[in-house]
């Protein structure tokens, strides 16, 4: 039971007389001001606990077993009615039949969480725990059938224009170089220069979406990861660049159709590295799942690129490699949105989010430079700690680590939490 809140119920009480429970529009508005700290989906269950007569309900119940029957309608029809967390409804009931009686006797059980180091509330939606941990992930069609239906994220949007910004930038940089300028003296001068060219477009990928992800979330990359990611891109720029160049003088002369396919394999391979590099700086991206991304992005960005082959050079090469990028950044973002099972909401203001996918790697919210969500200190507040929060999945269930309270509680589908000015809010398709 959240004893703070607890705690706050019996102050407004001692000051107002329990009457106060029965008008909900006056207890609301002083809940906004006592207990803004407080979990928002924990208030909004109480406040409805309290619009729907819980008040009243309870206090004619002087049975324990009888107000411990009531609590389970109660709870039961908030979730049928307004689609609230059973597991919500019951901690909200608890602490009003504490503050009225002294104890919840019996309380109402929100499900088990294993291994915790202390009982925390559960948060929010659905009444069945998530599973996400079990789960293979959405399927591949369900991804396809978003794309047909608009539904393209103002992520991945950003994703796609500045991954083929990053890619412009390293074709105008290897231009500096005159890479592509003249005819080369041998077929390995030729595979060498394209796998430096490739290594620049590579780079600018790699290194845009790094800053993209980073932008997302509030922080500026480590710059051990930066340096990380840029060795990447420019080790799979060079390795799929000669690698495309290699396969592309075998089979360019065999015919015309060839040399079309050819191309845009080439253009599949570089995308596929490009994918593998997304792996390390996208939380929880699976490497073969963001290797596809990129293959599939290279090839449909291949056939762009293919397609500006009647525009004059070297117009028609920046315009090509532009749209290169855009399709490989596209792709990496898109799948890595629509085939995630649970993902975190991370709302900064009322036009201003972000998202972040849970799997394996815990997600830390604090002031190290190292955490996914970066968390500043503010002015006359108390300094943020490295680590203030965790959200992982254990046994199948997200799990939100306090660091600072030493409060765990499950996080289900709707649920949220707030920390400082931020507010974030959990998803699982499960």
């Amino acid at each position: 039971m959240n004893i703070k809140f607890l705690e706050i119920i019996k102050q407004i009480i001692t000051e107002q007389g329990d009457a106060i429970l029965g008008d909900p529009k006056r207890l609301k508005a002083m809940l906004r001001d006592l207990a803004k700290d407080e979990p928002p989906a924990l208030r909004r269950a109480f406040g409805c606990c309290i619009e729907t007569g819980a008040y009243a309900v309870l206090k004619n119940a002087r049975d324990a077993a009888v107000r411990a029957s009531r609590k389970e309608t109660i709870a039961q029809r908030l979730h049928d009615d307004q689609g609230l967390d059973i597991p919500v409804c019951a901690e909200a009931l608890n602490i009003l039949e504490a503050a009225l009686y002294g104890a919840a006797n019996p309380p109402l059980q929100p499900p088990a969480l294993p291994n915790t180091k202390r009982d925390g509330p559960a948060l929010g939606g659905s009444s069945a725990p998530s599973s996400t941990a079990s789960r293979g992930g959405a399927s591949i069609s369900g991804a396809f059938n978003a794309v047909l239906k608009g539904k393209i994220s103002r992520k991945t949007l950003i994703f796609g224009a500045v991954a083929g910004i990053g890619a412009l930038i390293g074709e105008l940089i290897s231009e500096v170089f005159r890479l592509n300028a003249g005819t080369p003296a041998s077929s390995f001068q030729l595979v060498l220069n394209v796998g430096i060219w490739a290594a620049f477009i590579g780079l600018g990928i790699t290194v845009a979406l790094n800053i993209a992800q980073g932008m997302q979330l509030k922080r500026i990359p480590p710059g051990g990861v930066l340096i990380k990611t840029a060795l990447i891109g420019i080790a799979i720029g060079i390795a799929g660049g000669a690698a495309a160049q290699l396969i592309f003088g075998a089979t360019a002369d065999i015919s015309t159709i060839v040399e079309i396919i050819s191309r845009i394999i080439c253009w599949g391979i570089l995308g596929w590295g490009l994918g593998f590099g997304a792996s390390f700086y996208v939380p929880n991206y699976p490497v073969k799942r963001a290797m596809l991304a990129g293959l599939a992005g290279g090839v449909v960005g291949g056939s762009f690129f293919r397609a500006t082959f009647f525009i004059p050079e070297p117009f028609g090469r920046v315009i090509g490699i532009t749209i290169l990028g855009c399709f490989i950044g596209l792709f990496i973002s898109f799948i890595e949105e629509a085939l995630r099972e649970a993902w975190l909401t991370v709302i900064w203001g009322p036009k201003e989010s972000a998202t972040i996918t849970l799997g394996a790697k815990p997600v830390v919210f604090g002031s190290s430079r190292e955490a996914s969500v970066f968390l500043p200190s503010r002015p006359g507040s108390a300094p943020v700690p490295p680590v203030r929060a965790i959200v992982a999945i254990e046994n199948g269930q997200v799990i939100f680590d306090d660091k600072q309270t030493g409060r765990r509680s499950v996080l289900q589908n709707g649920g949220e939490f707030a920390l400082d000015r931020l507010r974030v809010v959990v998803h699982t398709k499960s």
